[in-house]
């Protein structure tokens, strides 16, 4: 296996145990295992179950690209961070997604204005 896909996988679990970042996500830790052993090559949909329980801001493009089924000129021009956020509200009705922009307009602001009194 590359190595960047383990080191990626090693990411998202975060300070987890193996077993809770498979419980999180879904999936056998004992398929985690034989991928981090080079005994398989995970599918783009076990990827996607990774993802769902990914921390540090790792995203499904990230685990695929490092597998290599996505070349790094795809790059998206949108910081990891937004797109990580927007994968997370993509199942949510639309009033609660409208109450979360709500609530992140609301932190921006409130952040601008530390900001700017700092930066004076």
């Amino acid at each position: 296996m590359n190595e960047k896909l383990k080191a990626m996988i090693k990411k998202a679990q975060g300070d987890r145990s193996q077993n809770t970042f498979a419980s999180d996500c879904k999936v056998s830790s004992a398929t985690i295992t034989r991928i981090l052993s080079n005994q398989f090559m995970p599918s783009a949909t076990f990827l996607k179950r990774l993802s769902t329980g990914a921390h540090n801001f790792v995203t499904y493009e990230d685990l695929m690209k490092a597998a290599g089924y996505l070349s790094d000129d795809t790059d998206s021009e949108i910081p990891t961070e937004i797109r990580f956020i927007a994968r997370r509200i993509e199942g949510m009705n639309e009033d609660d997604k409208e109450q979360l922009l709500r609530i992140f307009n609301s932190t921006i602001d409130t952040f601008d204005n530390k900001y700017k009194k700092i930066k004076k």
